[in-house]
């Protein structure tokens, strides 16, 4: 039994009826073979053929290509996978409904046959050395807001899997795609206006020319109304929208703005 390699390594063969151009075979591979004695050889195993856990059966072919010993026996290695460790993961956060995005991982006892988990799911995964892999997260794990927990395993022999690290999953800013009513006229009674977009939330608040908020209904993750109060339809002139949440850290939404035609106050 051995734990996976990075690098060459020497392996001892026992045995009797070795030939002075005896061959160790790695499965199917033939290995680069000293011989010591009729009963020793030592052989050269790439770091490839180990590098991750698995069982290999070892053989032994003598130059007139019968196996030694004749009724052509052979012996197990098992490679046996450690337990990875999970350290870091980057980004350690991001907008909830991200589109498909490649985490860093960083820890310890990573290889070719380690897998990471994000969520309930695992997801594709690449070895980039023993310490580091990078993951691609499709968009509909990143979708809701909250923690996204990430985790590594190897498979047996060995194996197991590393402990969690969590990436947080932080409200978008609000995204605001139309006005209704698109327009106002000026001097009239206030003006109850629908704005729809995404990434509302309860405690989204509409913003008049970004110097005061006005009261604000929540209706749905996609839709808020508020109203235009009557002092600011007063006068034609061009109003400035925008929505601000604590929720996404109170990050200005896009601005929907009133743009004056005569007498009303318009939408674009």
């Amino acid at each position: 039994t051995l734990f996976p390699y990075t690098t060459l390594f020497r392996s001892a063969v026992a045995g009797t009826n070795f030939q002075s151009q005896a061959v160790v075979n790695w499965n199917s591979t033939a290995l680069a073979t000293t011989y010591n004695s009729p009963t020793s050889l030592t052989a050269a195993v790439p770091a490839n053929l180990a590098a991750v856990g698995a069982l290999a059966s070892i053989t032994v072919t003598n130059p007139d290509g019968q196996p030694s010993p004749p009724n052509g026996t052979s012996s197990e290695v098992t490679v046996t996978n450690p337990a990875p460790t999970l350290t870091a993961v980057t980004p350690s956060s991001l907008y909830a409904g991200s589109s498909d995005t490649t985490f860093t991982l960083t820890g310890t006892n990573f290889n070719a046959s380690s897998v990471v988990t994000a969520g309930t799911s695992t997801v594709a995964t690449t070895f980039v050395s023993g310490t580091q892999l990078t993951a691609v997260v499709p968009a509909s794990t990143l979708s809701p807001v909250g923690l996204l927990v990430f985790s590594v395993s190897n498979p047996a022999p060995g194996g197991g899997t590393s402990q969690t690290v969590t990436v947080t999953l932080r409200q978008p800013p609000a995204k605001l795609t139309a006005l209704s009513p698109a327009s106002a006229t000026a001097g009239s009674s206030p003006v109850t206006v629908i704005i729809n977009g995404s990434y509302f939330t309860p405690s989204s608040a509409v913003y008049i020319n970004s110097s005061f908020p006005v009261a604000t209904t929540f209706v749905s993750p996609t839709s808020i109304q508020f109203t235009i109060p009557v002092q600011t339809l007063s006068s034609a002139q061009n109003l400035s929208i925008l929505v601000r949440d604590p929720a996404s850290q109170n990050i200005s939404s896009n601005r929907s703005e009133e743009r004056r035609v005569g007498k009303e106050c318009r939408s674009r």
